[in-house]
């Protein structure tokens, strides 16, 4: 667990603390955050310290040793923008610069998604607004990552106004679920957003361009996952899970999400601490594609092996989507999908080892004794019935009587998509409408 507390430009002094989440207790210390470390038996305390205090009278420093001292050292100093005049002097940060600061500094210290808790006593409104709103999108991130959009990765905490002259009773500290909700949406929708660039305020051509060569790499990977990423979040969301099985998708190594969410920290770093630009909100869209991008592989890791020239076996197929769609809540879409999937299921007498469209099973089976000329025929029939292929595609949660084929191995049913169609379906899904 880890603590994040707004440093406030204040000597603060020694108080008693209440903290009764079942185990009731009672510490003397000079923050919030100090108690809430050791009730929790937490790892560490980060101290979120604007800019601004540094470049005034420091009042801060007696309660930092304090805090140091009685916490064995797991406490950390973290730096952050300054928003606004503070002693005459003009800072040029923005809440969304301090919270992007704050997100990255959760992301490199837990990605394992331990809990963390931000204690929100102290510090003005403003960073204590960048602090929760980092907090959420952390949520979020963590929630997407690891497929599972109810999961709690981050608590907050806050304590009753300490007052001087108040009396001896000690100020109870009270300890919430942070309520975020966390849907499975395309976070990004033009190719144009793309660009690390465009997400910098008041950049110049020189700057972007120094900018554009350095990260050169990091946006080119960025720009490849976000292309994969409408065809991904398309599958699932559009019903036609099925393509997630074929080469037309590259998930990446794993440990590659990892490496690519280190370098958008550098990024950040980057523009804030040696360009000094602000940079846009909207930046978070592209660790949420990262994330939806990590969480279906994360669902999908040990099934990665399977292949749709090959075929996917039947129960594969319906096993990965019922936990892809528990997870992500979308039970609409498995109603559907789990409609088709019996109705595969029903055929399997009429299958061998042999591929077999599905349209020429599901016509054998509705007419078992008629010749092949009177098959072909309904064959035919069956096509023209059934046009519009786009449309009864995603109307049969893909899987849809002219896309697909069928065979059975050791009794296992597999399906795929026929070779000589993949291209035209990858077309469907990357635009469904």
């Amino acid at each position: 667990m880890i603590i994040y507390q707004i440093l406030g430009n204040n000597d603060y002094s020694e108080v008693e603390y209440e903290i009764d989440d079942g185990r009731k207790a009672v510490y003397r210390c000079r923050l919030s955050s100090e108690a809430l470390y050791k009730h929790c038996n937490a790892k560490k305390i980060v101290l979120l310290k604007p800019e601004s205090i540094s470049s005034s009278i420091d009042k801060t420093a007696k309660t930092v040793e304090h805090v140091k001292a009685n916490t064995d050292g797991n406490t950390e100093i973290k730096p952050i923008q300054a928003v606004g005049i503070y002693n005459n002097i003009h800072y040029n940060g923005t809440p969304s610069n301090v919270s992007l600061q704050i997100f990255a500094d959760m992301l490199r210290r837990n990605r394992e998604g331990d809990m963390i808790i931000v204690d929100l006593s102290t510090g003005y409104n403003l960073y204590v607004l960048s602090l929760l709103e980092a907090a959420r999108f952390y949520t979020s991130y963590m929630r997407l990552s690891y497929a599972n959009i109810s999961k709690i990765f981050v608590r907050y905490a806050v304590s009753e106004p300490v007052v001087k002259d108040s009396g001896p009773c000690p100020y109870k500290i009270y300890i919430e679920e942070l309520e975020t909700r966390t849907t499975f949406d395309l976070p990004l929708h033009t190719s144009s957003e793309t660009n690390l660039t465009s997400f910098i305020e008041d950049v110049s051509d020189v700057d972007k361009k120094d900018i554009g060569q350095k990260f050169s790499s990091l946006n080119g990977r960025v720009k490849r996952i976000l292309n994969d990423l409408t065809i991904i979040y398309n599958a699932i969301r559009y019903n036609a899970p099925l393509f997630l099985f074929t080469a037309r998708i590259d998930f990446g190594k794993e440990g590659e999400n990892n490496d690519i969410v280190n370098d958008l920290c550098k990024f950040i770093d980057h523009i804030l601490n040696e360009k000094k630009k602000k940079i846009k909100r909207a930046l978070y869209s592209i660790f949420l594609s990262i994330a939806i991008r990590n969480g279906v592989w994360y669902m999908l890791r040990d099934k990665l092996n399977e292949n749709n020239d090959v075929g996917i076996p039947l129960d594969t197929l319906k096993s990965v989507s019922k936990l892809i769609y528990d997870k992500l809540e979308l039970d609409l879409n498995w109603r559907f999908l789990e409609r088709e999937i019996r109705e595969i299921e029903s055929y399997k007498e009429h299958l061998s080892s042999e591929w077999r469209a599905y349209k020429e099973v599901k016509s054998i089976s509705s007419r078992p004794n008629i010749d092949d000329q009177q098959q072909d025929a309904l064959i035919t029939q069956n096509i023209k019935l059934r046009s519009d292929s786009k449309r009864n595609f995603f109307a049969h949660a893909g899987l849809s009587y002219d896309t697909v084929e069928l065979r059975l191995d050791n009794e296992r049913i597999l399906c795929r998509y026929k070779l000589d169609k993949i291209n035209e379906i990858q077309k469907w899904i990357k635009d469904p409408d």
